[in-house]
């Protein structure tokens, strides 16, 4: 798959229009993973007839497939979660999942926000989903808690859920041997995160310590893993947080809530009247459950570096401009009004959007001081890697929170950050550096950009992806034109001929491919770095959990059951059980 610009840069792009679409109101939609409201940006699913739509990038987002990119010339959105590549297709009925057949779910633009059905969302990504009419709510449901496991989830210990088979399964936990450590006995189970795992009894959800032992009851509604020190609770509608002792830092009182993050959580209660922005007014709590900055504001964002971002009141219910500051955790506004928007501090910087004197959005850098370290004339500013930013100046078409960006006349480069120009080459299509290495296009063959500014070997290709494992996968064509992906190093040499329908980037000496053997048929493998094959499939698909356990399975549209985990050397180590 192409390597494209990512979400973030789609998102500076977005923000760079003056038309923002629908907005929430009281009898809104509410989206819920796993009970837990999730934010889609404050734009409103809308209903149609007896289906929900959801609006794409935001959903997704919010979901956890942050790795969106775009290609412009074929109008193709791709997002990435885990192991799963979705490519949609403006015009186009169907939308692929992972390189298999289309799905039927056609998208739809209202107001400039493109929108899929709630169906198809849980269905690509691996989650149950259910519509209560009555409230007016999505629900998305981890297939962990469902029945099945996910195993694109984040494991920090040693330990895996898993599950028994036949009617009335159970979950345990294996470790990496496949040695069942915690017995069958859980009616959902999730990944351990900082040494806890949310587990369900009765439908009640509590937790467990890697011993398998209850330490925190389960009472709740909802919970969600442990970040931070805290987790976030759910009972009779409400929200509140415990801590590792399953202590509750504050009352079940409020009705929405983020994780803490730099000593602080956003917190959310109905407002008395409907804002732009949406239904709720927040403020902050510390870890003490006291909240330290009221809630009156329209947003809060998460702390980083010492500053939190809010969106302030605006007298105009639906207007967003100059409303974004940055707030200290004594809840001082310590910048202006001026802000269309902010982003959080990074290394010390934070990317703002202020109207030039044409009334155009443009795009700068500022400091702690809130001094611009950057002058004020990049249509979009992308956030400095190693020292080195992508940058846009040219005309930028499209509007809306959620549209698909239209890219005219302009053109990208790199800067140091002095606003330097590094190289003398602009591009149409260009990706931020990653192990060394960007990605860039002028004419829809793509080339690796050094960071100097020159191309590796003048070498070009159909499609690649960033350097991972010092190995990046590339596409070419055979001699019958058919596209087939291989590896090259960091010296343009080919170290795995190219011989794959689809590949994923190497992580940790492995990388899982498809490829098809001379009776033309299909397999899934895990291959090494010398190309040989570790494991392979005809009918089901590989899935990296961690470094040393793969998943083996169903994993698609609507089905994200695995039945095998194997280890890196392709050895079997649990099976699923018949009773």
């Amino acid at each position: 798959m192409k390597k494209y610009l990512s979400i973030l840069l789609i998102i500076a792009l977005l923000l760079s229009s003056s038309t923002f679409a629908v907005f929430a109101d009281q009898n809104a939609i509410k989206v819920t993973k796993n009970s837990l409201p999730i934010s889609l940006w404050s734009i409103t699913p809308i209903q149609s007839g007896s289906d929900i739509l959801l609006p794409v990038l935001s959903a997704y987002t919010a979901l956890g497939a942050t790795n969106q990119q775009y290609n412009e010339t074929k109008k193709e959105h791709i997002i990435k979660k885990g192991n799963t590549t979705i490519i949609m297709t403006l015009g186009d009925k169907k939308i692929k999942v992972s390189g298999k057949g289309g799905a039927s779910a056609p998208l739809k633009v209202v107001n400039n926000v493109v929108y899929v059905s709630y169906k198809f969302v849980a269905s690509s990504l691996g989650l149950n989903v259910t519509y209560d009419a009555k409230l007016r709510e999505v629900k998305f449901m981890s297939r962990i808690p469902g029945g099945t496991a996910t195993p694109s989830e984040k494991y920090d210990n040693n330990l895996f859920p898993v599950h028994s088979s036949g009617i009335g399964y159970a979950f345990g936990y294996v470790d990496r041997t496949g040695k069942l450590v915690i017995p069958y006995q859980f009616g959902s189970a999730q990944p351990f995160q900082e040494g806890l795992a949310a587990v369900s009894i009765d439908r009640k959800y509590g937790f467990i310590n890697t011993s398998g032992k209850v330490v925190i009851k389960p009472e709740y509604d909802a919970v969600e893993s442990f970040k931070n020190g805290f987790a976030r609770v759910k009972m009779n509608g409400k929200f509140g947080f415990i801590d590792k002792t399953g202590k509750l830092i504050t009352k079940i009182i409020f009705d929405n809530a983020y994780d803490f993050s730099d000593g602080l959580a956003a917190v959310g209660v109905e407002a008395s009247s409907q804002w732009g922005w949406g239904k709720y007014e927040w403020g902050y709590i510390n870890t003490k459950g006291e909240v330290v900055i009221p809630i009156i504001y329209h947003q809060a964002y998460d702390f980083s570096e010492g500053y939190g971002v809010i969106v302030t009141k605006n007298p105009d219910p639906k207007a967003y401009d100059s409303s974004w500051c940055f707030i200290d955790k004594q809840g001082n506004i310590v910048s202006t009004y001026t802000y269309i928007y902010a982003s959080q501090f990074n290394n010390g910087y934070a990317l703002v959007q202020k109207h030039d004197s044409k009334g155009y959005r443009k795009s700068a850098y500022v400091d702690k001081s809130f001094k611009e370290v950057l002058p004020q004339q990049y249509d979009i500013l992308r956030p400095f890697i190693n020292d080195i930013a992508l940058v846009y100046i040219g005309s930028v078409g499209g509007s809306g929170v959620d549209l698909y960006p239209m890219w005219r006349d302009g053109a990208y480069h790199y800067i140091d950050r002095s606003g330097k120009q590094i190289g003398s080459n602009t591009f149409k299509e260009a990706s931020d550096f990653n192990n060394g290495f960007a990605i860039v296009s002028n004419n829809d063959k793509y080339s690796f950009l050094d960071t100097s500014g020159q191309y590796l070997k003048d070498l070009q290709f159909e499609k690649a992806l960033d350097f991972s494992d010092d190995l990046a996968a590339v596409q070419i064509l055979d001699e019958y034109k058919q596209p087939l992906w291989g590896f090259i190093d960091k010296q343009g040499i080919f170290k795995i001929k190219a011989q794959y329908t689809d590949v994923e980037s190497f992580q940790d000496g492995y990388a899982i491919v498809r490829f098809k053997d001379d009776k033309n048929n299909s397999y899934n493998a895990l291959i090494d770095k010398a190309g040989k094959i570790i494991y392979k499939s005809p009918d089901k698909v590989i899935k990296r959990i961690d470094k040393h356990v793969y998943a083996v399975g169903i994993f698609g549209m609507f089905s994200n059951i695995f039945d095998i985990l194997i280890n890196e050397k392709g050895q079997t180590i649990w099976a699923e059980e018949t009773k």
